[in-house]
């Protein structure tokens, strides 16, 4: 079959576009393989290589109700960037937590599920507080990513916009809100990958499980001016490739264009629930395939718990699996 031009809208923001939104009644669970490209859908696993794969996308796509535009509000004052300078000794973080997956060949695709966490101001605190869960695809350059961010604004805040929202980031470029409602207890779902056309965009899916709604898929260009507007150099030319990521993250501000670590929310526990990505493997000689990586138990478990409290997140109840490297564990807040 002919593979008809992708449906492609303008967003409220310059540069970054949306897909049409599908046609009242279109069910994707329902939807070809060509309807699903056409709308920036998820591709379905094939039943019978990935069965546990092939149920999580079947129900994810059953509940999906409706679909909104997306309304996008740039946030310069939100860094969610690499560890970077971050890195304390015995390859732990004191902003991130979580898993890294590195690839030898490159991941084209990257996604996960979890509940957002209530925040509180932690005992004895001032504030303000902050968290954030996102998966994320990463080199040494730049880092694509999209999550949900849940702040405890305690008696200093000043100038909160939300306390509760989602958002995309394609570092150094500045953070993108992005207009999806979202609540704490809400399970949401979001894919990235890069937009299958060679131009190095990236796209961005979100759901939220609880009300339905998901956003018309966002296709994002790589960056060229970083989050305090300056030009990046060397310019970014595609999605970031090396490397598949679970983070809890701890983000930072950007206050008169210098970063500053912010304090860790107390959320109690906050779990990735699924994830997975896929690689391109080529062996030597021989045609590129894809390879699925998935991280969580099955369709049915937990791939990973983190703790706050007081300030201090800790990373627990983590299995190795073949292919995944645990990095950035038991990073705290002081």
């Amino acid at each position: 079959m002919h593979k008809q031009p992708l449906r492609l809208n303008e967003t409220n923001l310059p540069g970054h576009l949306t897909f049409e939104p599908p046609p009242e009644g279109f069910s994707p669970a329902l939807a070809s393989d060509e309807e699903l490209r056409q709308y920036g859908l998820p591709h379905r696993p094939d039943p019978k290589k990935f069965p546990n794969e092939a149920r999580l996308w079947l129900r994810t796509m059953s509940r999906i109700k409706a679909f909104i535009t997306p309304n996008l509000t740039v946030r310069s004052d939100i860094v969610h960037g690499p560890a970077g300078s971050n890195l304390i000794q015995g390859n732990t973080s004191n902003i991130w937590s979580g898993l890294i997956a590195n690839s030898a060949q490159q991941y084209t695709q990257v996604w996960g599920s979890w509940t957002i966490p209530a925040t509180v101001v932690p005992s004895g605190g001032f504030g303000p507080y902050y968290s954030s869960l996102w998966i994320g695809m990463n080199d040494a350059q730049s880092l694509f990513q999209a999550g949900t961010e849940t702040d405890a604004p305690g008696v200093n805040f000043i100038g909160q916009q939300d306390s509760c929202y989602a958002w995309y980031e394609w570092f150094p470029g500045p953070s993108v809100q992005i207009g999806l409602a979202v609540e704490p207890g809400h399970s949401v779902g979001v894919n990235l990958e890069p937009l299958n056309d060679g131009s190095g965009r990236g796209q961005v899916s979100m759901i939220n499980y609880n009300t339905g709604i998901a956003i018309t898929p966002i296709v994002v260009p790589p960056p060229t001016f970083n989050f305090n507007n300056a030009p990046i150099s060397p310019p970014i030319r595609n999605v970031p490739s090396q490397n598949a990521d679970w983070i809890l993250e701890r983000p930072q501000l950007n206050v008169n264009g210098v970063v500053v670590v912010t304090a860790l929310a107390d959320f109690g526990i906050a779990s990735f629930l699924f994830g997975g990505a896929v690689e391109i493997v080529i062996p030597s000689g021989q045609k590129a395939t894809n390879s699925l990586l998935t991280v969580g138990e099955n369709d049915q478990g937990t791939l990973l718990n983190m703790l706050a409290n007081d300030g201090v997140t800790l990373l627990s109840q983590t299995q190795e699996r073949p292919g995944l490297v645990f990095f950035f564990t038991g990073g705290t807040s002081a």
